[in-house]
C-alpha cells in the first residue's frame, strides 16, 4: 500500500484562541500556572514571561518515548498506547490555570486521552482552561507539528514530514464525551484545515468508561492513507 507523500509545510496563522487567553491572563491579579505538555519552546517561554506566569513544561512526546511507548512504522509520533500517566506530573506545582496540549489529541485514541484527562483532572480547579488544536481536515502529518508563537497573536505550524496520515476529525460532542470534567469556551475554524479549542473546567465528574477490549483498543495511526481502516476502531470521522 503506497504511503501518501507530503512536502515540508509552514503556516502562520492568526490565533484567535491566544488573543482570547492573553486577554483572560493579563486580567489576572495571581500569578498564573501554566503546564506546558510539548517541548521546551523559547517562543513560549518569552510570551509567558510578560504575565510573570510559573511555567511547568512536561514533553508529552519525550515522556513516551521514555517509557518505551510502541512507536509505529518507525516515526517519532505519538502511538495510542497504555500510557503509565500515575507517572506523570509526580511532583506538580498545580492546580494549574492553562494546559496547552497542542495538537497531541489528533494522535490519541479515545481511551489515551481518557486516561490523559483522568490524570490531568488532579491538578486543575474551577476555571482552568485547555488549549489543543484539531484536525478538521482529512489527512494530518504522520508525526505531530511543531507549534510555536512568532508574537502579535500569531502561531506558526511546522511540519518537515514525508507522508501525511488518515486524521480522527474528533467531533466536538465526541471529545466532550472523552473529557467530561470540561466544558467548550471557543472553538474557532481556520481555514488552514486545523480548529483552535479552548475548554474549561467546571467540576470533577465521573470518568467515562474504557474498553475493555485490549489489543483491538488501540487505533494504529501508523496505518497509511488509503489503507484499510479495519483495524481503526475507534477513528472518528465526520
Amino acid at each position: 500500500m503506497k504511503l501518501r507523500p507530503a512536502s515540508a509545510d509552514a503556516r502562520e496563522f492568526e490565533s484567535r484562541s491566544f488573543k482570547a487567553l492573553h486577554e483572560h491572563l493579563a486580567g489576572r491579579s495571581r500569578q498564573v500556572r501554566v503546564l506546558d505538555l510539548g517541548p521546551p519552546t523559547q517562543s513560549i517561554v518569552d510570551y509567558f514571561s510578560q504575565f510573570h506566569a510559573r511555567l511547568r513544561i512536561v514533553d508529552l512526546p519525550r515522556f513516551a518515548r521514555s517509557r518505551d511507548i510502541e512507536l509505529a512504522a518507525d516515526c517519532h509520533h505519538l502511538a495510542a498506547e497504555r500510557f503509565a500517566f500515575e507517572e506523570l506530573l509526580t511532583e506538580p506545582d498545580g492546580p494549574y490555570n492553562l494546559i496547552l496540549a497542542w495538537n497531541y489529541f489528533n494522535y490519541f485514541n479515545r481511551d489515551t486521552i481518557i486516561r490523559l484527562m483522568s490524570r490531568l483532572n488532579e491538578f486543575c480547579t474551577r476555571g482552568t482552561l485547555l488549549y489543543f488544536v484539531t484536525v478538521v481536515q482529512a489527512h494530518m502529518p504522520d508525526v505531530p507539528a511543531r507549534m510555536t508563537l512568532t508574537g502579535d497573536g500569531r502561531m506558526r505550524y511546522d511540519s518537515d514530514v514525508t507522508y501525511m496520515r488518515n486524521s480522527p476529525r474528533y467531533a466536538p460532542k465526541v471529545l466532550e464525551s472523552m473529557m467530561p470534567s470540561f466544558e467548550m469556551q471557543h472553538m474557532f475554524l481556520l481555514q488552514n484545515g486545523l480548529q483552535e479549542n479552548v475548554y474549561v473546567f467546571r467540576r470533577r465528574r465521573a470518568e467515562p468508561r474504557l474498553n475493555v477490549i485490549t489489543d483491538a483498543s488501540l487505533v494504529d495511526f501508523s496505518t497509511p492513507v488509503g489503507a484499510s481502516r479495519a483495524r481503526m476502531p475507534f477513528l472518528v470521522t465526520r
